[in-house]
């Protein structure tokens, strides 16, 4: 009888130990933490022209949170969701996003215009995955008569031409376009423009041709609404020599001035060309008739040169 009790608890106690053994290595499985995902950070600013916002990266250079910036004047924003990847050029974590505004564009399209400004995002060879949301404003003012904002379209300058995105939406309530870009470029809100067949642009000179008048060329976008004020400059200045001065005007956003510029070399948007040439010294400093008025060039500048010139007629 007692060796019959003593069996049974040598069993019982047996039987104790293996459930405790199991229910030790059970324990001990299901608190095994799995190896850690998050490994180093790194940071990343993106800088709209004027306003910069800071941001972070995972590991593999995903972003840890949703990007929703706007530059201060509010003409350019971009909207990328938590998770989207952002890499440079060797696909590692990228540092930096920076957008300038580029008031010296590459030439447009054939038959094409530029409304508002020309962004330049940068660092080229920038990747993004999936590809983020960018929003340009533009003026419905800067639109030619009859010219439908619904035509608009965003167009990105990569390895020396112009690509139309597919993606577009249009508010023409907010007058904004939205579009969606994979990588750094520059971006610009174009509008595309009735093909126009003029014939080779002819000397307009404001008076009665004179034999003796400086020749002048005025090449460039004439429509175009941010050189607007730049073509009223220079017609204020030449309106004062009358006949003094012969103007041809050639209108790049036809097609025969477009050829013009192909055949001249030319690429900056507006050129104001006197007797051949468009770089003058003026008190002492070379000035290029080139681009903006008001930037590297003013028109007291070019009443300057046309004054020295008429002088020794």
């Amino acid at each position: 009888m007692k060796t019959r009790i003593g069996l049974i608890t040598f069993l019982v106690v047996i039987g104790l130990t293996a459930t405790s053994l199991l229910s030790l290595i059970g324990c001990g499985s299901s608190s095994t933490v799995a190896p850690s995902q998050s490994g180093p950070t790194y940071p990343l600013e993106i800088n709209l022209v004027d306003k910069a916002g800071q941001y972070t990266l995972d590991s593999r250079g995903q972003l840890k949170s949703t990007v929703q910036l706007s530059s201060a004047d509010g003409r350019i924003g971009v909207f990328m969701y938590s998770g989207t990847k952002v890499l440079d050029k060797n696909s590692q974590p990228l540092q930096n996003i920076k957008a300038t505004v580029d008031y010296q564009p590459p030439l447009l399209p054939e038959n094409t215009d530029i409304i508002g400004l020309v962004y330049d995002l940068t660092p080229v060879g920038a990747q993004f995955s999936p590809a983020f949301q960018i929003t340009v404003t533009y003026s419905p003012e800067e639109l030619p008569a009859g010219a439908s904002e619904a035509d608009l379209y965003v167009a990105s300058y990569q390895n020396g031409e112009w690509n139309t995105i597919r993606y577009k939406k249009v508010d023409t309530a907010n007058h904004k376009i939205t579009t969606t870009i994979d990588r750094g470029s520059k971006i610009a809100v174009l509008l595309p423009l009735q093909e126009q067949t003029a014939s080779t642009p002819v000397a307009t000179p404001s008076a009665p041709a004179n034999p003796n008048a400086i020749k002048v060329v005025v090449a460039g976008y004439m429509s175009h609404g941010p050189l607007k004020p730049t073509v009223d400059a220079i017609k204020g200045v030449l309106a004062k020599y009358g006949d003094k001065v012969a103007v041809t005007w050639v209108d790049l956003g036809t097609k025969d001035g477009a050829a013009y510029f192909k055949q001249n070399g030319l690429s900056a948007h507006m050129n104001v060309i006197i007797n051949g040439s468009y770089t003058y010294e003026v008190n002492g400093k070379k000035v290029t008739f080139q681009w903006f008025e008001g930037q590297q060039w003013t028109k007291a500048d070019l009443d300057a040169v046309l004054s020295n010139l008429v002088s020794k007629q």
